[in-house]
């Protein structure tokens, strides 16, 4: 009898599993897997997650045997075999074993807050929060405009915290976050909060901003591969700036989203791809573009368009391919997947608001 032996690697700050994945559908073999992450409707909860065959085409639609009734917003996989569903309405963290697909007995309900995204550091868990929404404004007379100023990050003890063992405040909307050697970034509307993590304290350092960004928020990370940081900023562009000294670097006006503000960068860490709506004079929906923004230049290509509504981005880190969808609310979305120029390699009907992708690798 084979012994399933888990393998991890590394991809400068990003941990990809590698294991061995048994299916529900004992025909199909996987190589590698596309973890999609569907967000579902929220009045109705029914977030949902696939795996995706990317040679093959072939989608399971039910690898996780159980549902946990919410909407989800992200996923994260760690070098213990979890796959970790961050979930709305209601709040929770559920980990579930990614090879069996079963529910493990990890779960977090308390000291959550609309959580968004989760990130992994030695024991701890952190997990970034909106918090409760406030009025801030109106966009225009009689037209609210709401916002997250008590946003924070909470920090768990793992295995097995349930209850955060320290909460640290982010301001405005805290999203994305990112974990370079002993720092914690995490993107807000004042910019990146800077947090030190050699400390037990995990004080805030600094907050790096935008000379050009100052209307929208930032959002989401990665690195290039000279290991330095890009984050978005909706409403402006990419921003670069170096993770040890915090210095900034460059700022890439690019089309963006401007409410999700995704992005992801190509297979070797060189271009960084976005996504955004576009419209005519009268402000008519004309359709929507994925861009590739070369990381030494600023130079921007449009690689693919279309009249689709665009909610998500990813890049398989194995393969190279280009992850997006028409997203739907109403019905299932359909997941297109490109090769780095652009060019449409396969689609597939996905479920409710196809909105995240996370990826690993499994031997047999």
């Amino acid at each position: 009898m084979k012994t399933t032996k888990l393998v991890v690697l590394f991809v400068i700050i990003a941990t990809l599993l590698t294991g061995c994945l048994k299916s529900e559908q004992p025909d199909i073999v996987y190589d590698y897997v596309t973890v999609v992450v569907n967000e579902g409707n929220f009045s109705e909860r029914n977030g949902s997650v696939n795996y995706y065959n990317e040679a093959e085409n072939r989608l399971n639609n039910n690898p996780l045997k159980t549902s946990i009734g919410a909407t989800y917003q992200s996923v994260d996989i760690t070098s213990n075999g979890y796959l970790w569903v961050v979930a709305n309405n209601p709040d929770k963290i559920v980990a579930f074993d990614a090879l069996s697909g079963a529910m493990t007995d990890v779960e977090v309900t308390t000291g959550l807050t609309t959580p968004r995204f989760t990130t992994f550091y030695g024991n701890y868990m952190f997990v970034s929060n909106w918090g409760n929404p406030q009025q801030i404004g109106e966009w225009e007379p009689g037209v609210p405009m709401y916002g997250y100023p008590d946003s924070y990050v909470a920090v768990y003890n793992m295995p097995g915290g349930r209850t955060p063992v320290r909460t640290l405040p982010c301001g405005y909307d805290a999203e994305g976050l990112l974990i370079y050697n002993n720092t914690l970034f995490v993107a807000t509307k004042e910019g990146v909060k800077v947090f030190d993590l050699s400390l037990s304290t995990m004080p805030l350092v600094t907050t790096i901003t935008s000379t050009q960004f100052t209307t929208g928020n930032a959002k989401h990370f990665v690195v290039d591969a000279s290991g330095r940081v890009w984050v978005s900023f909706t409403y402006g562009g990419l921003l670069c700036f170096d993770p040890v000294t915090y210095a900034v670097k460059e700022q890439y006006p690019v089309p963006l989203d401007d409410f999700t503000g995704n992005i992801a960068i190509n297979k070797d860490r060189t271009k960084i791809f976005s996504y955004a709506t576009t419209y005519d004079a009268e402000w008519n929906f004309t359709g929507a573009a994925v861009y590739a923004t070369d990381v030494a230049t600023g130079t921007q290509t449009e690689l693919f368009s279309g009249m689709y509504n665009f909610y998500s981005i990813g890049v398989n880190p194995f393969t190279g391919a280009i992850y997006t969808a028409d997203t739907r609310y109403d019905a299932n979305s359909v997941m297109m997947v490109l090769d780095e120029a652009g060019n449409k390699k396969a689609e597939v009907e996905t479920g409710v608001g196809t909105s995240r992708y996370a990826f690993f690798m499994y031997e047999q």
